[in-house]
């Protein structure tokens, strides 16, 4: 698995949170956060921040489902 985070010069680079999944050779940007609970898709190209509890596809990455986790802790993907 090859993930790219785009760091700039001077720059504190992305923020990432807990507990998130991020494919192979997804390409993040500097200074965007990706929330927890996330997904991002393989060959992603993320340039802007991502709510908590979101599914990411596409270059430019888009928010296509969320994730949901019901009240017996299942993980579940729902897509939009």
């Amino acid at each position: 698995m090859i993930v790219v985070i785009d760091y700039g010069l001077g720059n504190l680079g992305s923020i990432l949170n807990m507990l998130k999944k991020i494919q192979a050779e997804a390409i993040i940007s500097k200074n965007v956060s990706i929330g927890k609970n996330c997904v991002v898709g393989a060959n992603a190209f993320v340039n802007k921040n991502i709510p908590p509890n979101s599914i990411v596809f596409g270059t430019p990455g888009k928010i296509v489902g969320k994730v949901v986790v019901d009240s017996k802790n299942k993980i579940k993907f729902k897509l939009c």
